[in-house]
């Protein structure tokens, strides 16, 4: 939440003067990242009821953010941490949980399955953990190559395998797994978060497959306003 309300802000990154409010959220996720698995150790576990998705790459985020605004000289950090060390000790660790099986791959939880037994690979889940691996190669953050072509291979074969989901018909995404238990047009969030990520893809790659779909995906929305 810091990270999505604070860190990104425009006026920040442009080297507008923070608020007292901000300066102190910021304060207080840095003290909380070095009390709380400064290490990253959390980040080489699996995505068990989005462990990964919504709480270690949502850190990643703000750790990414936070890299920026002291690039930019906007803060200190602490020097008895190296931070673009860390962000890629948890790139490493949640590409080795990525799995591949058969026609799926992912990040899988069972969280969601109706027997809460059986592996899915939600689409909001994979968004929202590639995000910041995408972001931290848009923010020079990454110090290995193969690490980078790994990234958007995978997020390749995720987009790949995510279009076989696309109704062109009414321009949306559709859930279609007997186990989830919704079935239908993807939620708004889910496509959002996609979203995210195909800016960022499209950025990295410059590939028109993505900035096609971002154009769809705008058409898309201004039919819900």
């Amino acid at each position: 939440n810091i990270s999505n309300n604070f860190l990104k802000e425009e006026l920040i990154l442009n080297n507008i003067k923070m608020s007292r409010e901000q300066l102190k959220l910021i304060n207080y996720f840095n003290n909380e990242f070095i009390n709380n698995d400064p290490s990253g150790n959390l980040s080489k576990l699996d995505n068990y009821e989005g462990r990964l998705s919504w709480y270690i790459s949502k850190k990643l985020e703000a750790l990414i953010n936070i890299q920026a605004l002291y690039k930019k000289n906007l803060i200190s950090l602490n020097k008895s941490y190296d931070l673009v060390g860390i962000i890629n000790q948890y790139i490493g660790n949640i590409l080795e949980s990525h799995e591949k099986v058969e026609n799926k791959s992912g990040w899988s939880t069972k969280q969601y399955s109706k027997d809460k037994n059986t592996k899915l690979y939600v689409s909001v889940d994979n968004s929202t953990i590639f995000y910041p691996l995408l972001l931290s190669i848009n923010s020079d953050l990454i110090n290995d190559e193969n690490t980078k072509k790994n990234i958007l291979s995978l997020f390749e074969l995720f987009f790949d395998q995510h279009e076989k989901n696309f109704l062109h018909k009414k321009n949306v995404y559709i859930i279609n797994n007997d186990n989830f238990p919704y079935k239908g047009i993807e939620p708004l969030n889910f496509q959002s978060q996609f979203g995210l990520c195909l800016i960022e893809a499209y950025k990295a790659t410059k590939n028109k497959k993505y900035l096609d779909k971002i154009s769809e995906y705008l058409k898309n929305y201004e039919n819900f306003n």
